[in-house]
């Protein structure tokens, strides 16, 4: 085969490629979160209607290290750490309780701590008329906190602005630039259009802790914590994998509830980390397998695996690596034959969400997430190969083992891993996994 023709089967494969998972993905739904924050315990705010935790320096605002207790009718009551605005209450048909219907109090309560404050620094008052203006400022502050329990969540928006300039004749006229997203002319020119400037304002609303309204309903089980299930022999085996993958790689794997997922690398150290919700925060063991797949994909994008960090940030690289770990997390839960439909399709979502993010009439930028994605699973899968599973025919608990170990006694062995069950040999006592074929 000569250059030209190795050229011509290389675009016909990115075609192809890309091709297939465009028609896989222009059918997909809405991407979902797969797991639920428990009320229990969480650190951060979210919001009580949509489930999702605060971002930026909302975090901090509406963190439980940095709330004062939560009373009602003289009671210390446990914060759930969900929020909601009053018009998101409304919505629910709950309603605020009496106590905390107060704006007008507030009001008052806030021009006399003003005028407190401007008491303090009243150089014409004496020492004591001083000192009395700071205790009357720190009584009216503690009444305000008591009463308005609210916090103001901020948050960014952008919008296009026209941009204009002035002619010879001082009027205002449009500042015009070639169109490139349309066609060009038949001398190559493409068609003007207005240049616009992205601008980003800030906005705020003001939400309040759930429990302080009556009346209001249940969300997907948010005012109750999900309920525990025993580990799946799928989301063990799974688990093992990344603590196999992750101590070879010296990346701390941490899965605790009301976490989220996270790849962190501490710039000092240079140390890696994982983090995850709990596997029964989950709404099935296959999502939290494929998520943790993801996130073990993520990793390898570091200078010293698969070196997919650039110097300077490019356009849409977030979006761009998003998709390359979600068809990571797709190639190796098929490969091992345990993802089920929901799986399968939240991860396309996740991938067309992305890609229409980048908006791009180049449809090769799925083919090389997908070529990215390959290379990072195959990274991965080296670690899978050294797993077998094992059944202890005495009390038939499953348990993993390394392919070093030998036998203490008869055992079962799988040799397949698959959704329909475990297919099992018996291997006698002193055999070593190297006389074993393992997948």
């Amino acid at each position: 085969m000569n250059k030209q023709e190795k050229e011509n089967t290389k675009n016909l494969t990115e075609r192809i490629t890309a091709q297939r998972i465009m028609d896989l993905v222009d059918f997909a739904g809405t991407w979902e979160r797969p797991y639920e924050i428990m009320a229990k315990g969480l650190s951060i705010g979210a919001n009580y209607v949509t489930g999702e935790a605060y971002k930026g320096v909302n975090k901090f605002t509406t963190n439980k290290m940095f709330l004062r207790p939560l009373v009602i009718n003289g009671n210390t009551v446990p914060r759930s750490n969900y929020w909601i605005t009053i018009k998101q209450a409304m919505d629910l048909k709950a309603t605020l309780k009496p106590e905390f219907k107060t704006s007008k109090v507030i009001e008052e309560l806030r021009e006399k701590r003003d005028a407190a404050y401007n008491d303090i620094f009243n150089e014409t008052l004496t020492e004591k008329e001083r000192l009395e203006a700071r205790t009357l400022y720190n009584k009216y502050r503690e009444e305000i906190l008591r009463i308005d329990v609210s916090v103001n969540i901020v948050y960014y928006q952008s919008y296009l602005k026209p941009l204009t300039e002035k002619n010879e004749k001082g009027e205002d006229v449009p500042v015009m630039e070639p169109d490139y997203s349309a066609e060009p002319d038949e001398d190559g020119k493409y068609p003007l259009k207005q240049k616009t400037v992205q601008i980003f304002f800030a906005k705020y609303s003001k939400v309040y802790p759930i429990e302080v309204f009556d009346n209001l309903k249940d969300i997907a089980g948010r005012l109750t914590p999900v309920d525990s299930t025993n580990h799946s022999d799928t989301s063990n085996f799974v688990m093992d994998i990344a603590n196999n993958y992750c101590d070879a790689e010296s990346i701390n794997l941490s899965v605790k509830p009301n976490s989220f997922e996270e790849y962190i690398v501490d710039e000092e150290t240079g140390k890696e980390s994982i983090n995850l919700p709990e596997e029964k925060q989950f709404k099935n063991e296959k999502l939290f397998s494929a998520m943790l797949f993801k996130m073990l994909s993520l990793t390898t994008k570091s200078e010293k695996r698969l070196n997919r960090v650039k110097k300077e940030k490019q356009e849409f690289e977030n979006e761009k690596e998003e998709m390359i770990n979600e068809l990571a997390s797709l190639l190796l839960t098929s490969e091992l034959n345990i993802f089920d439909e929901s799986a399968f399709n939240n991860s396309l979502a996740k991938i067309k969400e992305c890609h229409e993010k980048i908006n791009s009439k180049n449809k090769l930028d799925i083919y090389f997430a997908a070529i990215n994605a390959s290379k990072s699973a195959q990274y991965i899968e080296k670690y899978i190969k050294n797993f077998i599973v094992v059944s202890d025919s005495k009390d038939k608990e499953t348990n993993y083992w390394n392919e070093s170990l030998g036998w203490t006694e008869e055992v079962e062995l799988a040799t397949h891993y698959s959704t329909e069950g475990l297919k099992k040999l018996t291997i006698p006592a002193g055999e070593k996994f190297s006389t074993v074929q393992i997948f």
